[in-house]
């Protein structure tokens, strides 16, 4: 049986996923420390309440190499072994780099989260068949590991059933099951577009962007979010006047309220890596939630899935043709037959159950 004493450990402090799962055991009754990195970004937005002991362990660029990240995460958390070494407790770690280190360096149990495949950003394909391998032996070695996406273990074990896997999507917290959806049918043909999140896909969202502001004056596009991309996107938002970008915002509290002033959701992101093709970004939930249809990139389980569901729209965004085209035939009607479609789809579709993790690791 697993202590009731956890220690998480984070690549990313701020990342609202982290937040979410860390409170979640917190609410529970767990004894928690957390350990992590600053990555410079929603910064005094979204924080760990007060009550959790949080120590940070530096700063660490979203650009930085592999290898480069690789040494600062073993140098910061062997510390953090030796310390616990003698002690009950468990591990909880959320990325391949930390839970690797957790591996090598620890024999206590741990936990692994994956929301990306950090490797599947390589280019070369021999060299992300060799970390598809590494991941999968940490796996195997790990108490449980939690996917964001089934589309992950589509990829990982397409023939096998792992007993210690849990795919559990990053929903929205557990919280807004007391939440009174609202899903509104648009009125007019000046509709708003909206990115919401971390700010990135310059050849995607980035570009249908700009064909809003210089083709379609009837049509606004915001971003809400912050990223080392918020130069470019204060850019766009000067250079047209229907582009507008917020700034950092506050996940979840913020999140009713930006919702109700959009229409639809963009979340086209840039299939020329590996990993946006397999994902299932939590911007379908919340979309889901708030009643937003949801425009995606085509041939990724993504899109397979606003298929499935008939929420949304699949489009390649890396081409300017196809923006326009899509524009061009959208209808207001067949944009509320969507969010009518989406109105009738329970909470539970849309909002995480912690309960699920905890059985997972408690009744086994």
């Amino acid at each position: 049986m697993l202590s009731k004493k956890i220690i998480f450990i984070t690549g990313n402090l701020t990342q609202p996923r982290v937040i979410k799962r860390i409170k979640a055991f917190k609410e529970q009754g767990f004894d928690i420390c957390v350990y992590g990195f600053d990555r410079g970004t929603f910064q005094n937005v979204n924080v760990l309440s007060s009550d959790i002991p949080v120590e940070c362990l530096g700063h660490l660029e979203n650009s930085q190499q592999y290898f480069k990240s690789l040494l600062l995460n073993r140098k910061k958390l062997l510390p953090i072994f030796r310390k616990y070494r003698n002690q009950d407790v468990w591990y909880y770690t959320f990325g391949f780099i930390p839970a690797l280190i957790t591996l090598l360096y620890s024999s206590k149990p741990f936990t692994y989260e994956i929301s990306d495949l950090i490797y599947g950003y390589l280019k070369n394909g021999l060299l992300r068949e060799g970390f598809r391998i590494i991941d999968k032996f940490i796996i195997r070695r790990s108490y449980l590991t939690v996917l964001t996406s089934q589309g992950f273990y589509n990829y990982l074990f397409p023939k096998l059933n792992r007993k210690n896997v849990l795919v559990q999507p990053n929903k929205l917290e557990s919280s807004f099951m007391d939440y009174r959806r609202v899903c509104s049918p648009i009125s007019t043909d000046r509709i708003r577009f909206a990115f919401i999140g971390f700010l990135r896909y310059p050849n995607t969202v980035f570009r249908f962007a700009s064909i809003i502001g210089e083709r379609y004056p009837q049509h606004s596009f915001s971003f809400y979010g912050d990223s080392n991309y918020r130069d470019d996107v204060s850019m766009l938002a000067k250079k047209y006047n229907n582009v507008f970008f917020y700034g950092k915002f506050r996940n979840p509290e913020d999140l009713p309220d930006i919702y109700e002033k959009v229409d639809i959701v963009v979340a086209c992101y840039d299939t020329s890596t590996f990993n946006e093709k397999v994902a299932e970004p939590n911007k379908l939930y919340e979309a889901l939630f708030f009643g937003k249809p949801i425009i995606v990139s085509e041939g990724t389980f993504l899109s397979h899935r606003v298929s499935e569901m008939f929420c949304g729209y699949e489009i390649d965004a890396s081409n300017d043709k196809n923006i326009v085209a899509f524009l061009n035939n959208l209808q207001v009607e067949d944009v509320n037959e969507k969010i009518r479609n989406i109105e009738k789809m329970d909470k539970s579709v849309m909002v995480d159950n912690p309960f699920d993790i905890f059985s997972a690791l408690y009744n086994r």
